[in-house]
C-alpha cells in the first residue's frame, strides 16, 4: 500500500473558484512549492473553519496531501487577513490587480522564495497604506523583471496592465469590473 506524504507550508491565496456544492479550488503562491492549485473539500460549508481563510490576498498556513490529480487542502490557519482592505475601493483595486498579475505570470510548481516575499511585502504595504502608486508600479515592474521579462521602461507600454496583457496574451479582468464610467 502506498504511503501518502503530507506537506505543511505557507501560502498567499491568489484566487479561488467555487466548485461542486461545497468545495473550492484554491490557487496559492508558496515559498517552497511555487504556485499550486489545490482542492479544499467542504470549504464552503457554513460550519467550515476554512471558509474565511481561503479568500484572495490572505496569507495562510496550509496542510496539503498530494494526490494523482490535484493536491487536497485539508487544513488552513489564517496568518494575515486582508479583509479590512476590501472596504476601501482603491486598496481593493490594487490588491485584485496584483493578485491577477501574479497569478497570470507565474508558472505552476516553480518555487521562488524571493518572489513570495516580494508579493507578500507589496500586499502588506498596500494594506497598511504605505505604498504610493509609483511604488506599487515599481515593485510590480521589479517582480516582472525577476521573472525574466524586460522592464516596463524598455517596452512600448505605458501601464503594467497593458504589458502583462501582452506577456500572457490574455486580457486582465481585475480592473475592468471596478472601472467607474
Amino acid at each position: 500500500m502506498a504511503r501518502t506524504h503530507s506537506i505543511l507550508t505557507q501560502g498567499l491565496v491568489l484566487k479561488r473558484i467555487n466548485t461542486g456544492e461545497a468545495d473550492r479550488v484554491v490557487t496559492l503562491l508558496t515559498p517552497d512549492l511555487g504556485k499550486i492549485v489545490c482542492l479544499a473539500k467542504g470549504a464552503r460549508k457554513l460550519i467550515s473553519s476554512q471558509r474565511g481563510n481561503l479568500e484572495p490576498g490572505n496569507r495562510v498556513k496550509v496542510f496539503l496531501i498530494p494526490t494523482k490529480s490535484m493536491m487536497l487542502l485539508t487544513q488552513s490557519k489564517l496568518l494575515t487577513d486582508l479583509g479590512m482592505s476590501w472596504q476601501n475601493l482603491s486598496q481593493l483595486r490594487r490588491i485584485t490587480q496584483i493578485l491577477e498579475i501574479v497569478d497570470r505570470l507565474i508558472i505552476e510548481a516553480e518555487a521562488d522564495p524571493q518572489l513570495y516575499l516580494q508579493v507578500g511585502e507589496l500586499l502588506t504595504a498596500i494594506q497598511t497604506q504605505t505604498a504610493s502608486d509609483t511604488q506599487v508600479r515599481n515593485q510590480l515592474d521589479m517582480i516582472i523583471q525577476n521573472l525574466g521579462h524586460p522592464s516596463l521602461e524598455n517596452t512600448k507600454h505605458h501601464t503594467i496592465n497593458d504589458y502583462v496583457t501582452e506577456l500572457v496574451e490574455h486580457k486582465l479582468h481585475s480592473f475592468e469590473y471596478l472601472k467607474v464610467s
